[in-house]
């Protein structure tokens, strides 16, 4: 799909140094058939890093905003050249998609973990 140019296959990176790949790439591509809530989205635009994935399990909800990547319809081939192709002609702004994130921290997804917890107490309990 005359991507060679674009597409580097680091292979298996030391933790230590994914902030680096990160923030060197002009995008980040996961196109998984399967996943839950895969950090390495989350890794990615914390860096600034736009991210073009297929939309599986949760991958939907991170780059929900259209300012930080593209979510693919489908996961083939051709949706992913022309996601890819796409994506690098875009216009993206680094500083806002890391400011975004990094108010996701832990302590905060905790809490709202928890109350999303307590709230489906509640409504079990008050037979709901």
């Amino acid at each position: 799909h005359g991507l060679e140019r674009y597409v580097t296959l680091a292979g298996a990176r030391p933790h230590g140094e994914l902030p680096l790949w990160y923030s060197a790439a002009d995008l980040f591509i996961l196109l998984s058939s399967r996943e839950g809530s895969p950090n390495v989205v989350l890794e990615s635009l914390a860096c600034g890093t736009p991210v073009v994935a297929t939309g599986v399990g949760s991958i939907p909800d991170d780059p929900a905003d259209p300012g930080f990547g593209l979510v693919l319809r489908e996961r083939s081939a051709p949706a992913a050249a022309s996601g890819v192709r796409k994506a690098l002609a875009s216009r993206w702004d680094r500083g806002r998609i890391r400011r975004a994130i990094e108010s996701r921290s832990w302590c905060r997804t905790a809490r709202r973990i928890a109350s999303l917890v307590e709230t489906t107490i509640e409504e079990h309990a008050n037979g709901g």
